[in-house]
């Protein structure tokens, strides 16, 4: 339940400060493609930073401590947005509460039936020696994602606008934001996995290994969006998604007695966060 919480507060955040960030850039003069690149560089600076300070308290103090931290900082953040942000005007739009209820039990459905652990939910495949995905919460999701679709048709304010996907390039965008995003998230569970489980070190190296990939994300952002505007956006995608290309394949051909938190991996990490 707590982490439903934090979901609803993180998932409202994002999408107002990439508005706040748009706005803020027009405002002054600057070019608004450079708004979204400046934020993304902000917030995967605190992600890099995160599980180092995370793995740092885990080590010394114990996991619930990692929540305290957050009541304070949550807080501050919560005072320095309420006199800092300008206030708006309020739009006319009304909220698509039933879409938004069907896209969650969609996604929340395929996290189930994706997850091994996923049988426990309903009944096993006969003979199954390892956990197995469960076929019925994949199902449920197909049919709350048409659910779905079908309120996003004929309601006035749509939780996602169908008609941009109409767009080619909206649609690819789309495309290759979700394949690169997965890939990088499995890159990114894998790294401290790895490093705890395998090499069977501390928390602190697994922060370390993790940080040498996150360290590099703000740094592609800013450069992407400072290139968006001289190169064009195609011409920057294509730069982005071939050093992703590259620090995959480099992670691909990593040696499992190799230990991860050596400088020497640091090419393949560099590479695939510049692309991110």
């Amino acid at each position: 339940m707590a982490r439903v919480l934090q979901a609803i507060g993180g998932g409202a955040i994002v999408p107002v400060a990439m508005a706040i960030a748009s706005d803020v850039y027009a405002c002054i003069g600057h070019h608004a493609r450079a708004g979204p690149g400046h934020y993304r560089a902000v917030t995967e600076a605190g992600g890099a930073i995160g599980p180092l300070y995370g793995a740092l308290i885990v080590e010394h103090l114990g996991w619930q401590y990692i929540f305290y931290l957050n009541v304070p900082l949550v807080i501050a953040l919560f005072v320095a947005a309420w006199f800092c942000i300008p206030r708006g005007t309020k739009l006319p739009e009304s909220i698509d509460w039933l879409g938004a209820i069907f896209l969650a039990l969609a996604l929340t459905c395929l996290s189930l039936g994706l997850a091994q652990q996923g049988t426990s939910l309903g009944p096993a495949a006969a003979n199954a020696t390892t956990p197995q995905n469960n076929p019925l919460s994949l199902v449920l999701a197909l049919v709350f994602l048409l659910a779905f679709i079908l309120v996003e048709r004929k309601v006035s304010w749509p939780v996602v606008d169908l008609q941009l996907f109409k767009r080619f390039p909206f649609s690819a965008a789309a495309l290759v934001s979700l394949l690169v995003g997965a890939a990088l998230i499995i890159a990114m569970t894998n790294i401290p996995i790895f490093v705890d489980t395998v090499l069977q070190s501390s928390v602190l190296d697994s922060g370390l290994a993790l940080l040498r990939l996150t360290v590099m994300i703000p740094i592609g952002a800013l450069l992407g969006g400072w290139l968006s505007h001289r190169i064009t956006c195609r011409v920057t995608a294509i730069i982005g998604l071939l050093f992703t290309a590259t620090g995959f394949y480099l992670m691909s051909h990593w040696p499992a007695h190799v230990d991860w938190t050596q400088m020497t991996m640091v090419p393949s990490r560099l590479a695939l966060a510049l692309g991110w």
